[in-house]
């Protein structure tokens, strides 16, 4: 249970950071505060907006200053490789039967985040292993209670699981998965484990 609990913290609200400060003369006025949805891909969109230039029609995400939010954003967390750790620097964490740690993607609206573990050891993850976790922002703002198996939630979380795994299906995989040595890991290496007492 601990590792599915670190799993869902990871899209919780105390880990997205906010807020984004812009300062612009001229272009945004003062006291200007936009709370709408938004992505780290809106950043180039809305700095080359900001710069008065046209953007790479690469560029994903949206001018925030301009343009329409979306009705959600989502999130991915983990690669889902086969033998991928829940801590790729220090190569620990495995799920508790034994199967590689997953990527876990998160869709959010302004009510409601629901996420759930979309790919593990580099394939769909097996339904038993999905892990959903619901909650509703306007309830419960601090997103401590997972009202997914609650029946009168079944409409959104059949649809919100389907976006996500329509998503997770035609998302890029990479190439690789890094492995770090000792001396790579360095700094980042997790605390040893305090020495059990002897009774």
């Amino acid at each position: 249970m601990r590792w599915r609990l670190k799993a869902r913290a990871l899209h919780g609200i105390s880990a997205i950071p906010r807020p984004a400060s812009l300062r612009a003369p001229g272009r945004v006025p003062a006291g200007c505060l936009n709370d709408s949805l938004s992505e780290a891909l809106d950043l180039g969109r809305t700095l080359c907006a900001l710069a008065g230039v046209d953007p790479d029609p690469g560029f994903e995400g949206r001018a925030l200053l301009r343009d329409p939010a979306p009705e959600a954003i989502f999130s991915v967390v983990g690669q889902g490789a086969a033998g991928t750790r829940a801590s790729s620097a220090s190569d620990i964490g495995t799920w508790p039967d034994g199967r590689g740690w997953p990527r876990r993607a998160c869709l959010r609206t302004h009510r409601y985040r629901f996420d759930m573990n979309v790919r593990q050891d580099g394939g769909p993850v097996l339904q038993e292993n999905e892990d959903n976790f619901m909650t509703d922002s306007l309830r419960d703002p601090a997103e401590r209670h997972n009202i997914a198996a609650d029946p009168a939630q079944a409409d959104h979380v059949a649809a919100f699981r389907n976006t996500l795994l329509e998503r997770a299906a035609s998302a890029l995989e990479p190439s690789f998965v890094p492995r770090y040595t000792a001396e790579e890991v360095g700094a980042f290496a997790p605390p040893a484990p305090a020495p059990r007492r002897s009774t």
